[in-house]
């Protein structure tokens, strides 16, 4: 519709004619906010080249609405989850704040995290949702997209903690250097059952050194 084509239209100038403009990348990071329609979301994630992507960035005080619009609700369209994953893997977005979209980062991941992981049964630990995109992304995306994805919590659970320290620093500073002590270890079990059944997750994460091959099944 008519929303579309304007923010279409001021994709076009942000990425042509105003070179990353702070205040017009506010305006196409509202675009993106989750209660936004999808057609609007994926025209603007289709639209923006990777560069345009990456100049995305917020201003001082965080994203455009507060970091909760771009948690909740949770995304359940798999064109959507799709278009995520493909930002993570090739790493148009990723965890430098430098030359990446912090917020687009952060919100990705956490929404692919709800897709992936999910309790289990009664609470029995942690169980597996969708193990073909969590083995896609531990063998396709960069090194550190693994461990930011369980470091960061699932969509689902982080909007009563939206506006916490970490989350806000993370959104505007980048993710940075995180380690595996704060996830369960029986989610880290439950990943590593997932990645020992695909050869080219073994071989990743032995070949870069993961710490979650401390958690691969014994051969």
């Amino acid at each position: 519709g008519k929303v579309v084509e304007l923010f279409s239209a001021l994709a076009v100038q942000f990425q042509e004619d105003s070179f990353g403009y702070p205040p017009l990348a506010q305006v196409l990071l509202m675009g993106l906010r989750c209660r936004c329609p999808f057609s609007l979301r994926m025209a603007l994630l289709q639209d923006l080249s990777p560069y345009a992507l990456h100049l995305l960035r917020p201003l001082p005080e965080g994203p455009p609405g507060g970091p909760a619009a771009f948690l909740t609700p949770v995304e359940r369209d798999g064109m959507m989850i799709e278009e995520f994953a493909r930002a993570v893997c090739s790493g148009i977005v990723s965890s430098s704040p430098l030359d990446s979209a912090p917020v687009l980062y952060f919100s990705f991941l956490s929404h692919l995290s709800a897709r992936i992981l999910a309790p289990a049964p009664g609470n029995a630990g942690t169980q597996i949702k969708d193990g073909a995109l969590l083995r896609r992304i531990v063998a396709t995306a960069p090194t550190s997209a693994a461990i930011h994805l369980l470091a960061v919590e699932p969509a689902s659970e982080l909007p009563s903690k939206a506006d916490g320290v970490k989350v806000v620093a993370w959104m505007r500073d980048g993710i940075g250097k995180v380690g595996l002590s704060g996830v369960k270890r029986e989610t880290l079990e439950a990943v590593g059952r997932s990645c020992g059944k695909d050869p080219a997750c073994v071989a990743r994460l032995r070949q870069d050194n993961s710490p979650l091959a401390a958690f691969l099944p014994a051969t």
